[in-house]
This record gives structure tokens, sequence and C-alpha cells, in this order.
């Protein structure tokens, strides 16, 4: 098997790799039939990569890409383990990888949902990742770094999708807060007490 990825695509990966799963096989990016994709069962990344050959599959461990400044990143396995940018690393065998295909939705219904803020904020940092390179600010008369932007496709108490308008390349799912309360809410009335704001 021999892939190439973009660099902040398998960066967005590396973050959201989970590190201590007990399923030791969710620890690292694994990449199969030019898919690459992380998953803790709650929020899922995948990626496409279209430089793909074979039909081989292996594990990515997120470190072993943290350092790399290249725009793209050829992985290829070999017989004695992973290479990366040309730096060869023992093979992770961890096992089958779960199928994750069956928990990403084909449609959104829209319906609003709540997230979990520890989740949004890892995407956050995904969205930095995925610039959409250099814009011309005509004010300012250079190049200004433009941000990549996530949008959450909301799906009820289903799986969201989210998209980046960086990259076609991008896609995400992350499971909504099934017990949350989002009805109506009272405010406490210390917050906005109107006779004190009379005075």
């Amino acid at each position: 098997m021999k892939a190439t990825i973009e660099n902040r695509l398998l960066q967005s990966l590396a973050i959201m790799t989970p590190k201590n799963d007990v399923r030791a096989y969710l620890n690292a990016i694994y990449i199969n039939k030019g898919r690459a994709v992380v998953t803790n069962g709650h929020y899922l990344i995948l990626v496409r990569t279209p430089e793909f050959e074979g039909e081989d599959s292996c594990y990515i461990m997120p470190e072993w890409v943290k350092g790399i400044k290249t725009d793209k990143v050829t992985i290829e396995t070999v017989d004695n383990g992973i290479m990366v940018n040309g730096v060869t690393y023992p093979k992770y065998d961890q096992g089958r990888y779960p199928d994750y295909r069956r928990v990403i939705p084909e449609k959104t219904s829209g319906e609003p949902a709540q997230f979990s803020t520890k989740y949004l904020a890892m995407f956050a940092k995904v969205e930095k990742l995925l610039g959409k390179g250099e814009e011309f600010d005509k004010e300012k008369g250079i190049f200004v770094s433009a941000p990549g932007m996530l949008t959450i496709h909301h799906n009820g108490e289903n799986a969201a999708i989210i998209t980046s308008n960086a990259s076609p390349d991008f896609l995400g799912v992350l499971m909504p807060l099934r017990d949350s309360d989002n009805g109506p809410f009272d405010t406490p009335s210390w917050a906005f007490n109107r006779e004190e704001a009379a005075r």
C-alpha cells in the first residue's frame, strides 16, 4: 500500500486520535482503500486520499507525523514496517478496525442539537489547521492567512456531519448530547434583576 495525504489533513487526524483508548486500534490513524480515519465512538474524522495504491491497510501513530513540515506526506507499507516520508517505523498491528461507515449518515435533517464543548474545541483546532492558504487583503495590500471554516450540519439526535470549506477531502461526524436539557429555562433573577437596574 502507498498513500499520499495532504499534511494539514493528516495533522488534523493526529489531533483527534485518541491516546489511551482500551481498544488499542483506536489510538492510531487507520488508512485503508483511499481513506484515512480516526474515531473514539463519539466523533469521527474521515479524510479521502486520492493518491492511493494497493489493497493493504495500515495504522499510523500520531507522533510519527507531528513534526513533518512538507505539504504532503507519503505513507507506504514495507516488509519491516510502515514508512512515513522515508522514515520506517515498526508495524502497529492491533487487529481489525471497526466498520466506521455504519455511523456516517447519508443525509442530515437540519434539526438542531447540543454537542460536547470538549469535542467542539478539538474541532476548532482542526479548523485552524485546515486553512485555505493565503488570500490577498486589498486594504493592507498583502497576502494574509485565510482560516478554513467548519460547518456543522445538524441532525437532531442522530450523528451530525461536519464539513470544511477548505477541503472537499475532509469529513467529520459528531454525535450529539442526548441527555442534555434543551427545553425552556428560567434564568436566575440575580442575572438580570429588573428592580436593581431601575434604581
